[in-house]
């Protein structure tokens, strides 16, 4: 019945036992294939948007796929619903809100006349979590994970349908996690033995994060064009300069090509342009592609003819590939490497220190969704606070906030949705094969990114547990099997440095902590003496560069009091100055590498005792982007950590650090945001 369509998500769990035994010695299985390209339209490559109002329903029987509601329009009632968006605080209906199962959308579309000779794919930039997708009632795709694309060819049901066909698409979207998901949970259903508290039946959603489980579809919709003859269906752009040398720099190419005829179209070779800011080319190649349909390239530039991309100083070249009478794609990047040592990271072969945030994909009503108007004002806040990285907590981002961090010359730190995995069950020969797909969706759609310069594995597992030892040096070891080279890897920690953790497996160490919050709560003052015994210790143990990528205090924005308490404006300054205090004795020895606030923006989690309005206010900004006291503070902060002046507006406030001080090169922050250099 409809129910056990529903439970197929979740009692697979029961089904994997053996949590740490069967973990020792495994691999993982062979990841997914292909390229995951942004979609762009261009001379070759059209696109057309399905974003809009869509046909809703919600599931509350999840009896939608058993019924096969995918054969036929919807059944009534109905509701509209936008995409993207997620739908849980769109109705006013606490049951939609709280829903645990299956919901379904529904759209209609015609494809155009002129892309009848056309190669036609539908994608979708995000779904959370699971989803299945009917095409004219007929299954094209599904996909498990809520925050990266996936795609298929709907050529064949485009040419096999009357030119002026008005296709139906159907899509089921399941929120359930499990054991098995990322990040993991737990279903809890009542029966005779919780008679006395629950009906029978009655279904909980159990997690072990701190953010609302929003669901929906979060990101476009889209279709698109390539040439049915040959296409570019993955490319991989890697920089390296000799920094010991000539300083020559070097852009290494690889390409991979789909056809839908014989190999023998492969035999016209690629046309590889490099194009500089100003679209004037600067070099230009020729590679031959083999039967395969793979062909690589080397382009190289001497000192003197290039520009490399710089933290808060970046410049973008354009590399453009083309097939005669084919496919034409065009990716920006930028020249730079990243490297590390024992205790420093590098950039340019430059010591490179990480200030800034860390953040939620989260807006009111929006939840997840991805929208311009948050989207251009969080780029407009994070130039107003000069930071210089940001943490993609806890999960990959939309693409065009990858693209904007490529042209403000903002740091990323790319992370996976590996959080919440607090429990035994949550480490088995399932996740695990599931968390590296995770790792090479995510790397595969991220990777020629200049901005981003380490892949994050997971946030505050419980490493100590025995059986995360081999799941994360089988992940450590897998990721790096596939990572292009020159980025590092981490697994930002919670636990102390003398318990059982991941560090062992990672390059770079990163740390959340929370001294005067959730230990000795409001005790200030002790904050210099714990944070620095625990830095020194983990510095002590392990030869790598170390950072503090979360600390905060939850901040009831308009709540004030002297002397200060926990939960006024008053607090959180008084609680950030503790840390940087520290942060500044470590960060002049060169002990340290970064810090990120806990958090950029207030954000929605579960209802709970200790969630005012079912928030964490942890952050400096409100959830409508409005500045706390502790924004003009940091702001001041970064400024100097940028070497930039204190504003005089903002007088009042002292300059912290000066630009004598700063570990990082000065150079101007505001930058023209381009559009059309977006994506």
């Amino acid at each position: 019945g409809g129910r056990c369509l529903f439970f197929r998500l979740v009692l697979v769990a029961a089904a994997a036992g053996g949590w740490g035994a069967a973990l020792v010695g495994a691999s993982c299985a062979s990841p997914p294939t292909g390229g995951m390209l942004t979609v762009q339209a261009n001379e070759a490559r059209e696109v057309h948007s399905l974003d809009g109002l869509w046909t809703f329903k919600c599931d509350f029987l999840n009896v939608g796929l058993s019924h096969q509601w995918y054969l036929d329009p919807l059944p009534e009632p109905t509701l509209v619903m936008p995409v993207p968006a997620s739908y849980n605080d769109i109705p006013n209906d606490n049951a939609i809100r709280e829903h645990i199962g299956w919901v379904w959308y529904e759209t209609y579309f015609r494809i155009p006349s002129s892309w009848s000779s056309k190669r036609i794919v539908l994608r979708f930039g995000s779904v959370h979590y699971y989803s299945e997708v009917w095409l004219d009632g007929a299954n094209v795709m599904n996909h498990t994970g809520g925050h990266l694309p996936f795609e298929t060819n709907i050529t064949n049901a485009a040419r096999a349908a009357n030119p002026s066909h008005r296709f139906r698409l159907t899509v089921a979207v399941n929120n359930t996690l499990t054991p098995h998901t990322l990040p993991p949970g737990e279903i809890f259903i009542a029966g005779p033995s919780n008679s006395s508290s629950y009906p029978p039946g009655y279904t909980i959603q159990k997690t072990e994060f701190d953010f609302f489980n929003y669901a929906g579809i979060h990101r476009q919709v889209q279709l698109y064009t390539t040439s049915a003859q040959q296409w570019l269906d993955d490319l991989t752009i890697l920089t390296d300069v000799e920094w010991g040398g000539a300083k020559t720099a070097r852009v290494n190419v690889a390409l991979s090509f789909l056809t839908d005829v014989l190999p023998s179209a492969f035999e016209s070779p690629a046309e590889v342009r490099m194009l500089d800011a100003a679209g004037t080319e600067v070099a230009a190649a020729a590679a031959a592609v083999n039967a395969s349909g793979y062909a690589s390239t080397t382009l190289q530039l001497l000192s003197g003819q290039y520009t490399l991309w710089r933290p808060l100083d970046p410049y973008l070249y354009t590399l453009e590939v083309s097939v005669p009478g084919g496919d034409v794609y065009r990716q920006t990047f930028g020249i730079r490497t990243v490297a590390w040592t024992s205790s420093q990271f590098l950039i340019n072969n430059e010591p490179f220190y990480f200030y800034g945030v860390d953040k939620h994909e989260d807006a009111s009503i929006r939840g997840k969704g991805y929208d311009d108007v948050i989207f251009a004002k969080d780029m407009h806040m994070f130039q107003w606070l000069s930071l210089n990285a940001f943490r993609t907590s806890h999960y990959p981002y939309a693409e065009e906030m990858y693209y904007m961090a490529d042209q403000l010359g903002i740091v990323i730190i790319a992370e996976s949705p590996a959080v919440g995995m607090g429990e035994p069950m949550f480490f088995n020969e399932h996740s695990l094969n599931h968390h590296c797909d995770v790792m090479q969706e995510m790397i595969r759609r991220d990777k020629n990114h200049p901005s981003v310069v380490m892949w994050n594995l997971a946030n505050e597992p419980l490493s100590s547990l025995a059986v995360a030892q081999p799941y994360f040096d089988t992940l450590a070891q897998f990721t790096r099997s596939i990572r292009p080279a020159g980025r590092p890897i981490t697994i930002v920690e919670s636990m102390d440095y003398d318990e059982l953790n991941a560090a062992a497996f990672v390059d770079v160490i990163c740390i959340n902590r929370y001294y005067a919050w959730y230990t000795d709560p409001g005790s200030t003052d002790l904050v210099e003496l714990q944070l620095t015994n625990d830095l020194n210790g983990w510095l002590a143990k392990y030869s790598k560069p170390l950072m503090v990528t979360e600390y905060g205090a939850d901040t009831v924005e308009g709540l004030h009091g002297l002397p200060s308490v926990m939960f006024t404006e008053e607090f959180q300054v008084r609680f950030l100055a503790a840390y940087h205090r520290v942060f500044d004795s470590f960060r002049r020895d060169g002990r340290l590498v970064g810090e990120l606030v806990w958090n950029y923006q207030d954000f929605r989690t579960q209802q709970s005792d200790t969630r005012v309005g079912g928030q964490n206010r942890k952050s400096v900004l409100t959830r409508d982007r409005a500045p706390k006291m502790a924004a003009h503070a940091l702001r001041q902060r970064y400024r100097g950590l940028s070497g930039l002046e204190c504003d005089p507006l903002e007088e009042a406030l002292p300059c912290p650090v000066s630009a004598a001080a700063s570990a990082s090169a000065a150079h101007p922050l505001r930058r023209a945001m381009r559009v059309n250099d977006i994506l």
